[in-house]
């Protein structure tokens, strides 16, 4: 279990302002590349493929017109969270990861359905939550090529989730270089754990 820090640096440096917090963009990306399919291949006959990098991007929201077929294409079972606060949700896992109290598994029951960084994001701090760091890094490794695409209270989220998962790992040294990179993005509101 090896977080590298270059790696997560050039992440934050190249995230962009993007239509951040809709995962379908970054659903359909993970989908097309566990299909080992191109963008051109993706998008043959139904988008132009600038117009497919910037949904993968979520540079864009796309259209009925658009989605469905990709959809299709990919074989991909998509269900807006609806019913799920995202948000919140981080929130109640922060707080139990805090309180050093473990999350029933029901709790990410409606997230398991969703193959996207939002859930992958949810199930690093499930598994911390329960101290199932090995979990919990196979989940960020699953979604680390999406760290452009969040947003800042995602960002910050998942730098102290990382930290405390180098920590686990008797890493201090990276775990406080974690946190330091906090300081590099722009905070949600006034700080997230500050928050709780």
């Amino acid at each position: 279990m090896i977080i590298n820090l270059a790696y997560i640096k050039t992440q934050l440096n190249m995230r962009i302002n993007a239509n951040r917090g809709k995962a379908i963009g970054s659903l359909i990306k993970f989908k097309r590349m566990e299909s080992h399919m191109t963008l051109e291949e993706t998008a043959d006959g139904i988008c132009s493929v600038s117009y497919l990098s910037k949904i993968e991007n979520n540079r864009i929201d796309p259209t009925d017109k658009y989605l469905e077929p990709l959809i299709k294409k990919l074989d991909i079972t998509y269900c807006p969270k609806t019913n799920i606060n995202y948000e919140e949700d981080i929130a109640y896992i922060i707080k139990k990861i805090l309180l050093l109290q473990g999350i029933e598994e029901s709790f990410i029951r409606d997230y398991l359905l969703q193959d996207d960084y939002q859930a992958k994001l949810i199930l690093i701090g499930y598994n911390i939550a329960n101290k199932e760091y090995d979990l919990a890094f196979n989940a960020y490794y699953d979604m680390r090529i999406y760290m452009k695409n969040l947003n800042d209270f995602e960002c910050e989220y998942l730098l102290n989730m990382l930290s405390i998962i180098t920590y686990q790992i008797a890493d201090y040294n990276d775990s406080y270089a974690l946190l330091k990179l906090i300081d590099t993005i722009h905070h949600y509101e006034s700080g997230l754990i500050s928050k709780y």
